[in-house]
């Protein structure tokens, strides 16, 4: 009779180890597509902020050449004029200071 038991003992903890693997693997999974879709979403987000600062450059170095054609030929209060308007636009963006909290030195 205790040998009966002491079979039917091992036999749950077998079942149990089993049971506890599965349970592992399937966390193991869902865990790592989590990651990959929060690396999807991260990597997007780059992309954007890419798009983004690219679109500023060239803008800007647009404002640049126009200011400088502006005062060549003698309008430094209409260059002054375009120069605030355009930090007026750009600079109070709050999207375009959000990286200034020290986060990108982890990166890097």
């Amino acid at each position: 009779m205790t040998g009966i038991l002491f079979g039917f003992t091992v036999i749950q903890l077998i079942f149990v180890g089993i049971i506890y693997s599965l349970i592992k693997q399937y966390q193991h999974k869902k865990d790592l597509e989590e990651q990959r879709r929060d690396l999807e979403a991260y990597m997007r987000e780059l992309e954007l902020n890419q798009r983004k600062l690219r679109k500023f450059k060239h803008d800007y170095q647009n404002m640049l050449l126009s200011l400088e054609e502006s005062i060549r030929a003698g309008k430094s209060a209409q260059a002054l004029q375009q120069l605030a308007k355009y930090s007026q636009k750009n600079f109070t963006d709050k999207l375009l200071w959000r990286f200034n909290d020290g986060r990108l030195q982890e990166i890097t």
